[in-house]
């Protein structure tokens, strides 16, 4: 899969041709998908704890004045899913403020959903195969995200928007409840292999 081909997805459901590339940023269609096919990917993202795209990191924090420490917040991370001290206990009274996440504790381990291969996006290259393999279902979400984002745009057709709007937030919810949420067996493609203690 590439991000042309989740385009060319969306193109077609707007009522639109598919596209080569998206190098002609003068054609409206090319201009619509670029304002807004990486905000499409980061609200289908950040809408669910992806089961696939988890990764886990370990963080050393900073010592503030505060007796509290400071960690910066990965960049690649969109979702936090969960928090836990180095034995793997989950801990609820970590505070979030913006980049950064505040602790009594000096590490912590972060399992969030990742971004990392998929985002940002390079125009030149819309062509490459994804470097991770994505649920299909996510494809679906984004494309019919982005339709119901660049339709009106292109054809002014309310109705078209409304409708490709509500087969989007039925396609989400359907992936959502259709994501395996299990921990048997199941392993992080991002895994760190830091110690974490007995679990």
């Amino acid at each position: 899969m590439t991000h042309l081909d989740i385009i060319n997805r969306a193109l077609v459901a707007a009522g639109s041709n598919p596209k080569a590339d998206m190098e002609d940023t003068k054609s409206n269609e090319v201009s619509s998908i670029r304002a807004y096919y990486e905000t499409c990917w980061r609200e289908v993202l950040s809408a669910h704890s992806w089961s696939e795209l988890q990764q886990e990191e370990l963080l050393q924090g900073s010592l503030e004045t505060t007796g509290n420490y400071r960690f910066d917040i990965p960049e690649t991370c969109i979702k936090i899913s969960e928090i836990t001290d180095v034995a793997g206990n989950k801990l609820h009274d970590v505070k979030v403020r913006g980049k950064y996440l505040y602790s009594r504790y000096d590490a912590l381990f972060i399992t969030f959903v990742s971004t990392q291969n998929i985002l940002p996006v390079d125009w030149l290259f819309v062509n490459n195969e994804l470097d991770i393999s994505l649920p299909p279902a996510i494809d679906d979400v984004v494309s019919l995200r982005l339709a119901s984002q660049i339709v009106f745009r292109i054809s002014q057709n309310q109705n078209l928007q409304t409708h490709l709007h509500n087969r989007y937030m039925v396609s989400l919810q359907n992936a959502r409840m259709n994501d395996m949420q299990g921990t048997g067996g199941q392993s992080f493609w991002g895994e760190s292999t830091e110690y974490r203690g007995s679990l």
